[in-house]
């Protein structure tokens, strides 16, 4: 789903986390830790996107990059379902 570190790594949805766990660098982000997600460089034609994870004491981030465009429905799903907020752009932003 995602880039991770300089590694291309699946990230998987549970129903509390998001998880990278097949290789290291392992990634677990607790979805109760999570203030938002915003969405980067979502325009028509692109083939991928990128997403930061925002902790809820704002003073750190994840962000996780060049997910394909087929994965933006089912990020945003679970968004939802965890109670997420989200929003979304056309531009990376300097976090």
């Amino acid at each position: 789903m995602g880039c991770h570190g300089k590694a291309n790594v699946n990230i998987y949805p549970s129903n509390t986390s998001l998880l990278a766990l097949h290789e290291p660098p392992f990634f677990v982000f607790d979805v109760n830790d999570i203030e938002l997600c915003h969405f980067e460089r979502i325009n028509m034609g692109i083939k991928n996107f990128d997403f930061v994870l925002v902790y809820k004491d704002f003073a750190n981030f994840k962000r996780v990059s060049s997910v394909p465009m087929e994965s933006l429905d089912v990020i945003k799903d679970w968004m939802n379902e965890s109670g997420v907020l989200f929003s979304e752009g056309p531009m990376s932003l300097n976090w």
